[in-house]
This record gives C-alpha cells, structure tokens and sequence, in this order.
C-alpha cells in the first residue's frame, strides 16, 4: 500500500488498533499532516484515540519532524486534540453551491 504514495512512502506512518479479527482504529501520518484518524464508534471513550494519537505523534519525533498539523475535525476529535496540546491556528469558509439551482 505504501507504494501507492509514491517518492517518500518511507515518511508514512500507519496506525490500527484492533480488537480481535475487527479494525477499530486508524491514523495515518505523512511527515508533518496528521490524519485521517478515526475510531469506532462503537469503541470510542476507551482510550483508544488517546493512544493512537500518542503513538502516531512518538513517531513524527522519532522521524524529526518538529510539529504536526491536519486540516479539520469534528467537536468530538477537537476536544481530544486539545486536551493533548493541539491548538487553532487558522479558522477556513465553507463556500457552498447549490447544484439544484438552476436560475444562474
């Protein structure tokens, strides 16, 4: 799969959690960006995230890398983010159009 990424496939990490046969967690690093991330729903409040993160975030140090950052989350992610030290930096529009509207 790494290949998939092409020039600096090395500079990928990807996490799962598993429990038993079943994928209940993800994260997936590529140098500095974070993400995607996720966690059952089904299994989340279980420390789950917390542990991903942590381990994704060890191996982004380990690799030299000296912040990390990714581009949007939900209420739920951000309060985990934030209790480890994730903070806003930049706040992004959501343009949409309405494809329905054919009056233009």
């Amino acid at each position: 799969m790494l290949a998939l990424f092409g020039p600096g496939a090395d500079d990928i990490c990807f996490l799962v959690a598993v429990q038993g046969e079943r994928i209940v967690g993800y994260c997936q690093q590529r140098r500095e960006r974070f993400g995607p991330f996720g966690v059952d729903p089904a299994w989340r409040g279980r420390g789950i995230g917390r542990v991903l993160l942590a381990r994704c975030l060890a191996e982004m140090r380990a690799k030299g890398f000296h912040c990390a950052w990714f581009l949007w989350t939900g209420r739920d992610a951000a309060r985990l983010y934030e209790r480890e030290g994730f903070r806003v930096v930049r706040r992004f529009a959501v343009m949409r159009y309405t494809l329905d509207d054919m009056t233009r």
